[in-house]
C-alpha cells in the first residue's frame, strides 16, 4: 500500500484512509454478516438431511 502523500497513483491509499472514509469497516460487516447468513441457512439444511420426508410430513 502506497501512503497518503504519493499523489502520483489515485488508487493508491493507506490503512488509515480506508478506515476513515468506511471502506474497511464497511467490507467487514459485508463479509461478517454473508457468513452469519451461511452458517444460519447451512445449520438447518443439515438438520434436514437427515429427516426422513415422509416423517417430516406427518408432523407438519
Amino acid at each position: 500500500m502506497g501512503s497518503s502523500g504519493d499523489r502520483s497513483n489515485p488508487l493508491s491509499t493507506d490503512l488509515l484512509t480506508l478506515m476513515t472514509t468506511g471502506l474497511l469497516p464497511a467490507s467487514i460487516v459485508i463479509v461478517l454478516t454473508t457468513l452469519i447468513g451461511v452458517i444460519a441457512g447451512a445449520i438447518p439444511a443439515c438438520r434436514a438431511v437427515r429427516l426422513d420426508p415422509v416423517e417430516a410430513l406427518r408432523h407438519e
